[in-house]
């Protein structure tokens, strides 16, 4: 159960950090933040609170239709853009933001430090708030949202509640290496991102349909499920890239062979010198 969460925040996290171009260097110190940041949110959740969100009849709603909308996203991203052909600084919520502070605000990273504020020592030493601090903030609400539908499940199935909380406590401590882990399985397997899209847009499907319906699919079912697309989605990876390997391998053979070779022409009476 812990799994099938983790595994649906990790893929929206990394669409998120994919967004905001947030540096390699930066990354770990952004999640360990959202990692205690979650651990503080469920012990909200667990007294109570889940429960008076998830009777917000719209909450699953949204929730849901965003999940669709970034596996959709996911799966018409180009596989050598990285999140390079979307800009989220252009977004009118973006663009509004920064009308708000004005100079105060610099659309980007600081090179010489991991700080989410900047002295600007040519104006005054002022002040300025950088990338990082939206890119935490967009993190942080998109772990809160995440979190509701999660601590419900943990209820109904562990009365204990002190045995439900601290199972998910240690599993948001290894957020940021499993992150990392994630991460280098969209790179090494070339299919696993398709396998990533359609498990968000499972995750926000049943999402809606347990809300219109009013009858959850149990955890393990739905744990079947998403292990069952990510390891389809890996094999098809594996059989993909070996074909291809094995294309390039036969192509330089025919290449090589004695039969494309190009013939030596033995100098002739035009090619001697006068």
């Amino acid at each position: 159960l812990e799994m099938t969460f983790m595994i649906e925040n990790l893929f929206v996290f990394g669409m998120l950090v994919r967004a905001f171009r947030l540096p390699e260097r930066l990354t770990p110190k952004t999640l360990t933040i959202v990692a205690w940041a979650q651990i503080l949110f469920m012990m909200v959740f667990f007294m109570g609170m889940a429960a008076w969100l998830r009777s917000l009849w719209f909450l699953p709603y949204l929730l849901g239709a965003w999940l669709m909308v970034c596996g959709i996203w996911t799966l018409l991203e180009r596989e050598d853009s990285h999140g390079e052909d979307f800009d989220i600084m252009e977004t009118p919520v973006a663009r509004k933001f920064k009308d708000c502070l004005g100079d105060r605000f610099l659309p980007g990273y600081d090179n010489d430090s991991d700080s989410f504020f900047i002295e600007d020592k040519a104006q005054d030493s002022r002040l300025k708030m950088s990338l990082l601090v939206p890119a935490l903030c967009v993190l942080l609400l998109a772990d809160f949202l995440l979190e509701i539908d999660a601590v419900l499940a943990k209820i109904s199935e562990f009365p204990n509640a002190y045995i439900a909380f601290s199972s998910s406590a240690f599993a948001a401590v290894a957020i940021p290496e499993m992150f990392f882990v994630a991460q280098g399985l969209v790179h090494h397997f070339s299919l696993f991102k398709y396998g990533i899209a359609m498990v968000l847009m499972f995750f926000g499907g049943e999402m809606i349909v347990s809300s219109t319906f009013g009858k959850d699919m149990p955890p393990l079912t739905a744990c079947g499920w998403v292990v069952g697309i990510l390891v389809l989605s890996l094999a098809a990876s594996v059989v993909r890239d070996g074909l291809s390997v094995g294309a390039r391998s036969t192509s330089g053979r025919l290449d090589d062979s004695p039969g494309n070779e190009t013939p030596s022409r033995t100098p002739g009476r035009d090619d001697r010198l006068p």
